[in-house]
């Protein structure tokens, strides 16, 4: 039974990362069918590698919504954009999940960035049109350079899920 759930695990946790690169919760998936695992076969994990998993995938959650506003601040936008990129990045991902299906939120979540720093960049009235599309391309790259980083982060997630299962 143990070697069945690892094999389990190995096989539809490889849905994880890929999950999470069009924006969905791979991550949550991962560590939901490790503590699945667990909980059909005590001793699966060691508390403290369930626990890892779950801090890493808070990091990841933090990184990919800040992203887009790191981008911002680091394109010479000014607070009032790195909101408006933070904020639209979350709206463009949850408003464009189905549009086109399966990829949508991660173009709508790095067009909602973009979109989101020029609008708040705007509510400041200092800066010139150029600079705007600067500083929202700048929220774009943020908002995708995050997403790639949480990718990698439930990459992680799953060797050290899928290394701990097979690791009695």
């Amino acid at each position: 039974m143990y070697w069945v759930l690892a094999f389990a695990l190995s096989i539809l946790g490889l849905f994880g990362p890929v999950l999470t690169l069009i924006g969905l919760p791979g991550t949550w998936l991962i560590i939901t069918l490790a503590l699945l695992a667990q909980w059909a076969a005590r001793d699966t994990f060691n508390w403290w590698t369930l626990g890892l998993c779950l801090v890493l995938a808070i990091i990841g959650e933090i990184v990919e919504f800040a992203a887009g506003a790191v981008g911002t601040r680091h394109g010479g936008g000014t607070r009032s954009a790195s909101v408006g990129a933070l904020i639209g990045g979350i709206v463009g991902a949850i408003a464009g999940a189905a549009f086109p299906p399966v990829i949508g939120a991660i173009i709508w979540g790095v067009v909602g960035a973009a979109v989101g720093a020029i609008i708040g960049e705007f509510s400041t009235g200092n800066r010139h049109w150029r600079s705007h599309l600067a500083i929202g391309s700048a929220a774009a790259t943020g908002k995708a350079v995050g997403t790639v980083i949480k990718t990698a982060i439930a990459i992680v997630i799953y060797t050290v899920v899928v290394v701990a299962a097979f690791v009695p």
